[in-house]
């Protein structure tokens, strides 16, 4: 029995009007994105009509055992990316660090990052295979983890409780208790947000979660990925995490 569903998306970042010099190419995610595509099982993909035929080249051919179900939506359409854009627009306008040539931590990457706990809640809503955990898999994450296809399949077959998440550099509560001073010089390392395990019965709750913090940063004029969200996640709302130790 199976028992973890692979949730992930592909977008051509190059197409999105903010997006800089130094946004990766769709060539890096062609080919760091093969690994994860590879993995033999189930998979809910998030993309657009500029990538889902690639998806298919490498998702098919594995279609009798790893069925796949892709949710081919622009990510400019997704109400959450439409209302939210100005917003940070106008913020960052105020915040040095975000105005920099060629910066890559643009607007729009700040919104796909943290599109990742909206794309959990929409396919645990969905249920397309009836799995009682999923786990997120940044597309192109091979060039940043240890072997994807050596390694994810013995996390995928061992799922921990709850939101499943490695912690790189801890932040106390000292650190994160006023925004503005944690986010003065960026967005400081905390938890990792490349891959993690999520339990069905705990997506809803991450969900809240990740947005009421997601929402208290834009209020504040501030933000910067979904890492800095997630780590202030697990600052206020412990108990919907497992955590594990780690390093770059």
């Amino acid at each position: 029995m199976v028992k973890t569903t692979i949730v992930t998306m592909f977008y051509n970042l190059k197409g999105l009007k903010d997006a800089s010099n130094s946004t990766r190419p769709l060539d890096f995610y062609l080919k760091n994105g093969i690994p994860t595509l590879s993995l033999q099982y189930p998979m809910v993909v998030f993309c657009d009509n500029e990538t889902i035929d690639y998806i298919k080249s490498i998702r098919d051919p594995l279609a009798d055992h790893c069925p796949t179900e892709y949710i081919v939506k622009p990510l400019t359409d997704y109400e959450f990316y439409a209302y939210n854009f100005d917003i940070i627009q106008h913020n960052r306008k105020y915040r040095g660090q975000y105005n920099i040539p060629g910066q890559r931590n643009t607007t729009s990457y700040f919104l796909i990052t943290t599109f990742k706990c909206i794309a959990l809640l929409l396919a645990k809503q969905r249920n397309f295979f009836n799995t009682q955990y999923y786990a997120w898999v940044d597309l192109g994450c091979n060039h940043v983890l240890k072997n994807v296809q050596e390694c994810v399949p013995a996390i995928l077959d061992n799922p921990q409780p709850k939101i499943s998440a490695c912690y790189i550099h801890y932040r106390s509560k000292e650190e994160l208790a006023d925004l503005a001073t944690f986010f003065k010089d960026g967005g400081p390392c905390g938890m990792a947000a490349t891959f993690f395990t999520a339990e069905a019965t705990y997506i809803d709750r991450f969900y809240n979660a990740m947005m009421e913090i997601f929402n208290e940063q834009l209020c504040k004029q501030l933000g910067h990925s979904d890492e800095q969200v997630m780590t202030y996640c697990y600052d206020r709302y412990p108990d919907l995490f497992t955590i594990y130790n780690g390093e770059y």
